[in-house]
């Protein structure tokens, strides 16, 4: 028998204690799991947090962009305005005297028809005059005419010689009489000859304001243009600023902690300062001047014959050749009882200087304005980076997170191009006119298609595809109550408006008297006729208070801005000295007088028609009676309190001049973008002034 073991084997009761040592182990790994979650959450937090920040910066320099880019806008709206004055002074102020039945002038017969208006016959030319040359020898406005002349009552106007009163000796009552009869003649002599004179003189200083208007506003954006494109990674803001540092503020402002503490970098792209641009000026490249070379007709008279009484044969004249008769070129060269017509000499000056070599003179170039070439973009670009350190990793090497973005402003509009198409790469737009009443361009190799060309004398739409602008009666005759006595206009009125525009001076090219010191009744007609239409508003960005969004701006910092010295800032047409006029006021002084005839559907009703560059909720409707935005407001700026806004509109309302939006770099760089006009392939390309290739970018 096998013997037993005394001491029996022990059992193990339990195995508490073996879940505690897994737990203990799977923590571990479940704490860097959990840690590493918390990392790439936190990181990915950063990264957002840095595309955000970047976000915003480029949308703050976009929109700094964008007010330097509504600040050429107006002025370049300017242009057209002074423009319009110069076609209404010439085809209304210059041609109202015409009142040969049945081409009498519409402002004097009423019509209204939408039709073209002949002015009678052209005996030196042949044919029928549809653009009547200018005379002010009559007293149907103007005031300073004898009542009993109008030598501009017909285009082919001929009066014979006088005749001399034959003296019959011993008859001393033949003598008198003959001495009087001498007297009127030799009056008759001077009226013909100065007729000439003054017609010129007119004819002239209308254009040579113009000349000086359109090149204070073209100096002015030329210096904003030369400002946005002065620099790739710096633009000067409208309030002197450093766009490069407003737009670093704003992103740091807007970074988490960790970013902030991470040895952020930041850097600026701006599109304007790129390589293709740099070292050239605006104006050859996305800025391009739409140079013409405008001329006016005048009503002269034939040359007198020495020693012979001559009659009084009207002849219609381009602006470039002075009146033949010698009475009338002493008449304005030289002091007269009525005063110096050339005052300061600056008409003879720039017709000595000008008259053969214009087109080569730049001081005398003139232009429309400016287009925009649309393959140079406006945008700006953004690139920052950071090193956050996560609380989960706070040894070994940093993490670097990279974000970028650009932003551009849209909606806005420099002007209409002069053609309808502008070809990829192209360095002006081609094809039709998009405005068909404007004079030729200058061509590229500095002349023009047809020097003789009548398209060359001042006309304008009213609205898009318009086919007689101010060659309409109805246009012509625009204007309540124009023709009234008392006349309205004074030759006064007009000798200071071409003096050349300086510091200092009232800078005024509208009708001042300047005897009384106050605004003449025709000042207002002026005004009348340059207020904005349906073409203007179609093509243009109009700021309704230019003076309290953009001038005080510019005028506070000129020095920042690159803005000359000399260079006055004016406000919109119609102010004079310190008194700043705006087109919000121009539109008011225009409705509050009632100005406006029932049939000139082509100017707006109602300022806040200008307001149609883009709108913020855009719908399939949107052109419909019950979306409130387009062309309108329905909370505009209170005037008594001291806030102002581009549009002046405070909600529910369209906009005007350019806003800011995000855009892809993808976007930038294609190469069929429609910015041509049309779908032809030849308008589709690249633009010329793409993001930078260096990494990152």
């Amino acid at each position: 028998m096998r013997r037993r073991n005394s001491h029996p084997v022990q059992r193990l009761s339990g195995q508490r204690g073996q879940l505690s040592i897994f737990v203990a182990l799977i923590f571990q790994v479940l704490f860097v799991l959990f840690a590493m979650a918390i990392n790439v959450a936190l990181v990915v937090h950063d990264k957002i947090n840095l595309q955000n920040a970047v976000d915003l910066a480029a949308y703050y320099a976009a929109q700094r962009q964008a007010e330097l880019l509504n600040a050429i806008a107006h002025n370049n709206y300017q242009i057209r305005q002074s423009w319009k004055l110069l076609a209404w002074r010439y085809r209304v102020l210059g041609a109202v005297g015409i009142q040969q039945a049945p081409y009498a002038h519409p402002a004097l017969t009423g019509e209204i028809a939408e039709e073209l208006y002949t002015a009678g016959f052209d005996t030196s030319g042949g044919g029928l005059i549809t653009d009547p040359p200018v005379c002010v020898s009559h007293s149907v406005i103007w005031r300073n005419v004898d009542p009993q002349q109008n030598v501009c009552n017909r285009t082919d106007l001929a009066i014979p010689p006088l005749p001399r009163m034959q003296i019959a000796i011993g008859f001393p009552f033949n003598i008198i009489a003959a001495q009087r009869v001498d007297q009127l003649v030799d009056v008759f002599q001077s009226q013909c000859s100065n007729h000439g004179a003054y017609n010129w003189w007119f004819a002239a200083t209308i254009l040579h304001a113009f000349r000086e208007e359109q090149r204070n506003r073209r100096a002015l954006i030329r210096s904003l243009a030369q400002g946005l494109s002065s620099s790739r990674d710096e633009i000067v803001d409208l309030r002197g600023e450093s766009t490069y540092e407003g737009a670093f503020n704003t992103f740091i402002k807007n970074l988490t902690n960790t970013n902030r503490q991470g040895s952020p970098t930041f850097e600026l792209y701006n599109s304007l300062g790129h390589p293709s641009l740099s070292g050239r000026p605006s104006e050859d490249t996305w800025l391009v001047p739409i140079f013409i070379h405008p001329t006016l007709r005048y009503t002269d008279v034939e040359a007198d014959v020495p020693n012979v009484v001559s009659g009084c044969n009207a002849i219609i004249k381009p602006l470039g050749e002075i009146p033949e008769r010698t009475d009338a070129q002493n008449t304005l060269w030289s002091p007269t009882v009525l005063g110096r017509l050339d005052d300061g000499g600056v008409l003879r000056q720039w017709y000595e200087s000008g008259k053969n070599d214009s087109i080569f003179n730049p001081d005398f170039f003139m232009s429309l304005g400016v287009e925009k070439n649309p393959w140079y973009m406006a945008y700006v670009g953004v690139k920052a980076t950071s090193q956050p350190r996560q609380i989960f990793f706070p040894f070994g090497p940093r993490i670097t997170v990279t974000a970028r973005a650009y932003a551009k402003p849209f909606g806005g509009r420099i002007g209409p191009w002069y053609s309808a198409f502008w070809p990829s790469g192209g360095s002006r737009s081609q094809g039709a006119q998009v405005d068909r009443l404007l004079p030729p361009r200058v061509n590229e190799n500095g002349f023009m298609e047809d020097d003789q060309d009548p398209a060359r004398l001042p006309n304008y739409s009213r609205f898009p595809g318009d086919p007689l602008g101010l060659k309409s009666k109805g246009a012509l005759n625009s204007q309540r109550n124009f023709i009234r006595n008392p006349q309205v206009a004074h030759h006064d009125y007009y000798r200071n408006i071409s003096a050349t525009f300086a510091l200092g001076q009232p800078n005024d090219t509208l009708a001042w008297d300047g005897i009384n010191d106050g605004a003449p009744e025709v000042r207002s007609f002026e005004i009348g006729a340059i207020v904005p239409d349906i073409f203007d508003i179609t093509y243009y960005s109009i700021e309704p208070n230019y003076r309290a969004n953009y001038l005080v701006f510019l005028r506070a910092n000129r020095n920042a801005l690159g803005i000359p010295q000399d260079l006055p800032l004016r406000g919109d047409l119609g102010s004079r000295g310190s008194e700043d006029l705006t087109v919000m006021g121009q539109f008011e002084g225009t409705s509050s007088f009632n100005l406006h005839q029932d049939h000139a559907f082509f100017f707006i009703r109602n300022i806040y028609h200008v307001l149609t560059a883009w709108l913020p909720n855009l719908v399939d409707n949107w052109f419909q009676d019950q979306d409130p935005h387009f062309g309108k407001c329905d909370t505009p700026v209170d005037p008594d309190h001291n806030f102002h806004l581009p549009g002046e509109c405070l909600t529910f309302g369209g906009r005007t001049g350019y806003s800011v939006k995000l855009v892809a770099r993808d976007f930038l760089l294609r190469d069929d973008l429609p910015f041509g006009g049309g779908y032809n392939s030849t308008h589709r390309g690249p633009i010329l002034n793409p993001p930078p290739t260096e990494e990152g970018w």
